[in-house]
């Protein structure tokens, strides 16, 4: 485990309005070689559950290439683009961007819409 793992536990469990003292040592422990162990195999993206509810964290790394696909995918759901004439090219990219405007935390936080961050992670309450 390295601090990176115990800093990004802490800052998750202040986002849920938390606290250490909600745990003890051995639950805290535990937490945290899971999410270490979790970010060593797929660092990107992991939701951790805890006691005052769930997280995401996201590596800063890959955290635009995750929220440029996840706009895509979020608009193509929205609407329904099947009837566009041929003629008009959709410039993807350009429209994720355009979306970004409102922030990570309003995308990612569906709980409350903050964003907490530790020096390479990015941790939003989902629930």
């Amino acid at each position: 485990m390295n601090n990176e793992t115990l800093k990004v536990v802490i800052t998750a469990i202040n986002a849920v309005n938390g606290s250490l003292d909600d745990y003890d040592f051995e639950e805290i422990m535990q937490i945290c070689i899971d999410l270490d162990d979790e970010l060593e195999n797929d660092g990107e993206d992991h939701y951790l559950d805890l006691s005052g509810g769930e997280v995401r964290v996201m590596a800063k790394s890959t955290i635009d290439a995750i929220w440029t696909s996840s706009l895509i995918d979020q608009i193509k759901d929205c609407y329904d683009l099947r009837e566009l004439p041929s003629f008009i090219v959709i410039d993807w990219e350009q429209t994720a961007e355009d979306c970004k405007v409102d922030g990570l935390g309003h995308h990612f936080s569906g709980y409350d819409g903050e964003e907490h961050e530790t020096e390479n992670y990015y941790i939003f309450r989902t629930n």
